[in-house]
């Protein structure tokens, strides 16, 4: 699953929630990847495995993934086109492969 734009909520462990507009979150086998446009490129926000999924086949209704370390992200597409962010034409796919080898 590949979703942007998207809006996005990291919750830590300690049920703190922490927001983010303009996310693309990808989703793997195994693992949950989060990025934001940096101030120069795309950079990873977040990244770790996941135990559990409750995801939605709409984009605009929220998906939920529960991590090894007890975070929660709950992302839903949002309705920005997502124009002018690198994170368009950003390849995920080959950071992934990057984190994960």
């Amino acid at each position: 699953m590949d979703r942007f734009p998207s809006d996005c909520a990291i919750w830590s462990s300690d049920g703190v929630p922490h927001n983010f507009e303009g996310t693309r979150v990808v989703l793997t086998e195994n693992h949950i990847l989060v990025a934001i446009d940096g101030e120069e490129a795309a950079s990873v926000l977040f990244f770790e495995k996941y135990t559990k999924t409750d995801l939605a086949y709409h984009p605009d209704v929220d998906s939920v993934v529960h991590t090894e370390s007890g975070k929660m992200v709950v992302f839903r597409k949002n309705d920005e086109c997502g124009c002018g962010s690198r994170l368009r034409g950003w390849n995920a796919y080959k950071t992934l492969e990057r984190l994960v080898a």
